[in-house]
């Protein structure tokens, strides 16, 4: 079988590589059209871990996007909402705002960690795991996920509903959905651990 995903524009090497990898899980697969799709969303973990994909493919609808698909009502309007000072792109609102960065610091000083922002997402999506043991991943690949998706959901309270969530917050947010989803994990004691050193 061939596979034409008639994507739209060329892809970069990294998005390229993706391709391949996907092309080699579906070489030799047989597919029964007659029936019907069983996939499911099993948790909105799954959710989560694709909208942090979609944010490295640089498929998330901020501001910059938009206004390339020229889908922004007023083209002048493309500011972050939160630091009014730059184009909202992707590696400003998830990384480089000042809002963004107090989170991602406060993120870093929980886990005693000191660590230098990435210029882009995806370089910060390749850095992430490096050097870590396969124990501290366990708990460290859930982090940027969760990060990322609560900045999102902050934008949006931001920019559709006018409604401004301090960065502490948001912080908070995260910090319980992390010991949530290890604790359906079966982590708990771990979690009990870090709920110590907070």
């Amino acid at each position: 079988m061939e596979w034409d995903f008639g994507f739209v524009n060329s892809l970069n090497e990294y998005q390229n590589g993706q391709l391949q990898n996907l092309l080699a899980l579906l070489n030799g697969k047989v597919f029964d059209f007659s029936k019907e799709d069983e996939f499911q969303w099993v948790h909105s973990v799954d959710k989560i871990a694709i909208f942090h994909w979609q944010t490295v493919q640089e498929g998330v609808p901020v501001k910059e996007v938009l206004g390339y698909r020229r889908c922004l009502r007023d083209i002048t309007n493309d500011k972050c909402g939160w630091c009014l000072a730059h184009v909202e792109s992707i590696d400003h609102l998830f990384l480089h705002c000042s809002w963004s960065y107090k989170v991602w610091s406060s993120l870093f000083n929980w886990w005693n960690v000191c660590w230098i922002l990435p210029s882009n997402i995806l370089e910060f999506s390749h850095d992430w795991c490096d050097g870590l043991g396969i124990r501290a991943k366990i708990f460290w690949k859930l982090i940027s996920p969760a990060t990322i998706w609560t900045i999102w959901m902050a934008r949006n309270e931001l920019v559709f509903n006018g409604s401004y969530m301090c960065w502490v917050a948001s912080v908070e947010r995260i910090k319980i959905k992390l010991m949530l989803v290890w604790c359906m994990y079966g982590y708990c004691s771990q979690v009990s651990l870090l709920m110590d050193a907070s």
